[in-house]
């Protein structure tokens, strides 16, 4: 079976340096002509995670799709009170100088779960940019010939397979117990991840790989699996599937088994 984290950005949350006067307005008062952007919130994604702006008043549309609470702020600045799912607020942004200004979902833990990005300003800006968890904002499609959007997407699928730093799905070998028994050792961790030539993201790992390492064991083996949690900030857990094993190491916080806090390391065991 192979095992893989999924990917979180984590960024420094840093404020581009330019003066910026932000005001929260409802949906109904916002009118910024066609500087104008909608933004979605999601459980742990910001859409689009760049924004492109021209100088001047600009408005973002800001509407949580998620199931659970969440805002749009503008790093050292302000933006949204907390929007419940399915609220809506409009931010206006005034006078807005050329330069970049970061964005979070300032609910605590999300930001480092991918709840962050980019507002950028400049002349010529648009709306185009790259969504949250690798998606990429196809609004740019409205003004493409089907030619165009096929020529398109055979110059970048020809960039690929590429040689990258990167490594994942190794073979991770066991220790060997007494009895028999098979001990494989996993790590939860932050990586830089080079998903492609000359492009990093920081990502959570297994032992370093993404995809997370391949565990072999035959018909019959006795397996154990220690899972140490050294991710920064957040709780984890090792659920699998596929598999017959007790409920008690389903891997299900608070429901059937405790969650592994950073610095700690727990045993998954019995089949």
């Amino acid at each position: 079976m192979v095992i893989a984290f999924g990917v979180g950005l984590i960024a420094e949350a840093a404020f581009g340096g330019t003066d910026l006067n932000v005001t929260a307005l409802s949906a109904e008062s916002a009118g910024s002509g066609d500087n104008a952007v909608t933004v979605e919130l999601g459980d742990l994604f910001i859409k689009p995670s760049e924004i492109s702006l021209e100088p001047g008043d600009a408005s973002l549309t800001v509407r949580n799709n998620g199931k659970t609470q969440h805002d749009f702020t503008v790093t050292g600045m302000t933006g949204t009170e907390p929007l419940d799912p399915g609220a809506e607020e409009t931010v206006a942004l005034t006078g807005l100088e050329p330069g970049t200004y970061d964005f979070i979902c300032s609910v605590p833990g999300h930001a480092d779960g991918g709840m962050k990005g980019v507002i950028t300003v400049a002349e010529g800006g648009g709306t185009e940019g790259a969504s949250a968890g690798g998606d990429v904002d196809h609004s740019a499609h409205a003004t493409m010939s089907p030619q165009e959007m096929l020529d398109a997407d055979a110059a970048r699928t020809a960039l690929f397979p590429a040689e990258t730093k990167g490594t994942g799905g190794k073979l991770l070998h066991p220790r060997i117990e007494a009895d028999g028994t098979k001990v494989f050792e996993l790590t939860a961790d932050e990586i830089k991840w080079e998903v492609e030539p000359g492009v990093f993201q920081q990502a959570m790992a297994y032992n370093g790989q993404i995809p997370g390492p391949t565990i072999n064991a035959d018909l019959g083996d006795k397996v154990k699996i220690v899972l140490t949690n050294e991710l920064d900030h957040e709780p984890t857990v090792l659920h699998l599937h596929g598999m017959t094993l007790p409920n008690e190491m389903d891997g299900v916080p608070a429901l059937t088994q405790e969650a592994i806090l950073p610095g700690d390391r727990a045993t998954n065991s019995g089949w």
